[in-house]
């Protein structure tokens, strides 16, 4: 009886040793399976990536919207418009700069009677094309090349310009400038100032002359501008002190040919050749100059001016300083 029971428990053994072999044998052989290396899909097999890439759930970006109105781009456009001043409706530039006509100029004769000097104090209008544009201009408008090849404005045949003392769109203060500056209507006119010249007057023959002055007798241009004499400049030397912005406030004497002409100067008269190729009057060998801020013939208010500008007497005497 033991016997049986002996060999019949073995038999269990045996069989449930046989069980746990087999199980651990199907689990190392599953772990020892090496993972698939190559690009080809198994059979069967699910892909982890998806089929197409995910919506973004930003909105797409728009077109930036200008801020900018679509008046100012507009006005940018004109080379010349119309603006209110204390003078009436005027024409000024595309920035609202009055613009002026040069009584020298003829029309319609393709030529600018201002250059050197007189062109900085008065820069020529440029358009942005050979055919200005504007708004609320009714002349007829064109243009011309300068010497230089720069165009200019023209209205009504006649070349137009800006002054460079003007501050603020509407200023007018080049109005009546020496006798020869004038602003414009909207028609093309000329507001002020006698009719326009045919011929340059008879003055015009003369450099230097003599006028009566509140100081007393002074030398003046052929226009009757008062002149003067900068103190650092130096008798003889061939050379002016006076440059840049200095000679945009004391615009140089131009005399017509190397030896300016004269009525009443007892002193002696010649000229200098300036760095930009210009010729400047001088009197008893120092150069001369008018001053900007001197409106009217018989002016005399850059007398004494920081110190250094000096009216002068008929025979070259530095009157004052």
């Amino acid at each position: 009886m033991n016997s049986k029971r002996f060999l019949t428990m073995t038999a269990a053994l045996i069989a449930v040793g046989g069980l746990v072999l087999s199980s651990c044998s199907s689990t190392s052989t599953t772990a020892a399976a090496p993972p698939a290396t190559s690009g080809a899909a198994q059979p069967g097999a699910a892909s982890s990536a998806p089929a197409v890439a995910p919506a973004s759930s930003a909105p797409a970006p728009s077109a930036p919207v200008s801020s900018a109105p679509v008046s100012i781009a507009a006005a940018a456009a004109d080379d010349l418009k119309v603006a209110s001043t204390k003078l009436g409706n005027v024409i000024v530039d595309g920035k609202g700069m009055t613009v002026y006509y040069f009584t020298p100029d003829k029309a319609g004769s393709g030529k600018s009677a201002c250059s050197g000097q007189c062109l900085t104090a008065w820069p020529a209008v440029v358009p942005a094309a050979a055919a200005p544009v504007a708004t609320g201009v009714a002349a007829k408008l064109g243009s011309i090349t300068r010497v230089d090849g720069t165009r200019q404005v023209t209205v009504e045949g006649r070349p137009v310009y800006t002054f460079a003392f003007d501050k603020a769109p509407g200023d007018v203060t080049g109005q009546g400038d020496k006798g020869v500056w004038y602003v414009i209507s909207p028609s093309g006119a000329q507001i002020g100032g006698a009719a326009v010249r045919t011929t340059a007057p008879a003055s015009a023959a003369t450099d230097l002359k003599v006028a009566s002055t509140k100081l007393g007798k002074v030398i003046v241009d052929g226009k009757g501008m008062t002149v003067y004499y900068f103190t650092p400049d130096k008798a003889g030397s061939g050379k002016s002190a006076c440059s840049g912005q200095c000679l945009t406030a004391w615009p140089a004497v131009v005399p017509k040919a190397a030896t300016p002409t004269a009525t009443g100067v007892a002193a002696k008269l010649g000229s200098i050749t300036r760095v930009d190729g210009t010729r400047q009057a001088t009197v008893d060998g120092r150069p001369v100059y008018t001053f900007a801020f001197d409106k009217a013939p018989g002016d005399v208010t850059g007398q004494g001016d920081k110190g250094v500008w000096y009216v002068i007497s008929p025979s070259g005497v530095q009157i004052g300083g």
